[in-house]
């Protein structure tokens, strides 16, 4: 059995009327811009999920790890772009506790002749109690760097 119910509303729209106030004089549209072509090399890009996977475990120290890559290479008007990412995955199978994260990812760039690389780093690690994260950005500039940031935090866990 089926029950169609219909709700009408009808809103009421405020308009002031043209007697009251003259219209804006707005300057005309300006032309489109002109959008540059993007040519993409799609046989050099692997992002997520795709990439490269590597699977460890080690039965000694009792320890799994995951570690993936990926990049992407693209030109855009002559300006060429290339990504990439890291990130590594790691866990005691007897103590979870005591696992980590590191990870990288940044872009290179050259636009004019001019080369330049941002970077970012994160790990963060734990223990039973607390998180510990440190983040650095990395800024470079024809392959000097230019300035560096770093954040390092203790986080401890709530919920022990």
């Amino acid at each position: 059995m089926f029950f169609v119910i219909r709700i009408d509303i009808f809103y009421e729209i405020p308009v002031i009327p043209s007697v009251e106030r003259r219209a804006p004089a707005f300057l005309p549209p300006e032309p489109p811009e002109k959008i540059p072509e993007s040519r993409r090399i799609v046989s050099e890009s692997y992002p997520w999920p795709r990439g490269f996977y590597e699977w460890k475990r080690d039965l000694w120290s009792t320890k799994t790890s995951v570690e993936w890559k990926g990049y992407n290479k693209s030109e855009i008007d002559g300006r060429h772009f290339h990504d990439y990412e890291r990130n590594y995955y790691e866990t005691n199978d007897v103590n979870p506790a005591e696992s980590r994260f590191s990870g990288e990812a940044g872009r290179r760039m050259v636009i004019d002749g001019r080369k330049l690389h941002l970077r970012t780093t994160l790990d963060v690690s734990s223990d039973e109690k607390n998180f510990y994260v440190t983040i650095v950005r990395y800024v470079f500039e024809n392959n000097s760097l230019v300035r560096r940031r770093e954040w390092k935090e203790t986080i401890p866990r709530m919920f022990n």
